[in-house]
């Protein structure tokens, strides 16, 4: 999975001289929380919900009507930007961009393909992606600690899935407290037996969840 596949292409942006009321006004017309600020084709900065709270003072809700009368909403967008924002590129892997937002505590990056703005990902689209990855629908996820380092997960849980008439999902794997846990999803309708076919084969499960609520 891509940067590229999940971010919103053509982002909205606004240059430096963009008056704070207009951000403003773009923010709350369009429902986001940031905007790129470029000058000509080049990314300069980006103006988040946050900035635009700081640069008020504190008894002035900038999203209200009396703020737009306030002198500070005439000044330009460039003095209240965070510059030199961190980016990514479109053809990065999405688990890079997943890494920067619990990195640095941050909800988004521009996307770049070269030097040109090309979109803005989200920690939302993240969320996006994880559930593209794991499945909808009628099912289960299963969690399982895998103790043998040789042992062929795929084709374990291939074969669990063929037995019991479901079709296999998704399959992650990580490394846990000195041994690998397994997550799986199958997707179908589990019968009683599954769960007992995964303990007598000494694997240890530590989580279910049944999915039918997300068809």
């Amino acid at each position: 999975m891509l940067v590229a596949e999940f971010m919103t292409r053509g982002a909205i942006s606004v240059t430096p001289d963009t008056t704070l009321a207009e951000a403003i006004r773009i923010l709350v017309d369009r429902r986001i929380r940031r905007l790129p600020v470029v000058r000509g084709d080049t990314l300069v900065g980006i103006l988040v919900v946050g900035d635009v709270i700081r640069a008020c003072p504190g008894d002035l809700n900038p999203f209200s009507a009396v703020a737009a009368e306030n002198p500070i909403m005439k000044r330009a967008v460039g003095h209240f930007m965070t510059r030199s924002p961190l980016t990514i590129a479109s053809n990065a892997p999405l688990e890079a961009a997943a890494q920067i937002f619990v990195n640095k505590k941050i909800g988004a990056l521009p996307v770049m393909s070269g030097e040109s703005l090309v979109g803005i990902i989200t920690d939302s689209d993240a969320f996006r992606a994880l559930i593209a990855l794991l499945g909808t629908g009628e099912g289960v996820r299963i969690t399982f600690d895998v103790f043998q380092d040789e042992e062929d997960v795929f084709a374990f849980v291939l074969d669990l899935s063929r037995r019991h008439d479901m079709k296999v999902g998704a399959i992650l794997s990580r490394e846990h407290g000195g041994h690998r846990q397994v997550l799986v999803r199958l997707m179908g309708r589990e019968d009683e037996s599954l769960m007992e076919d995964i303990w007598k084969t000494g694997h240890r499960v530590t989580s279910v969840a049944r999915l039918s609520v997300l068809s």
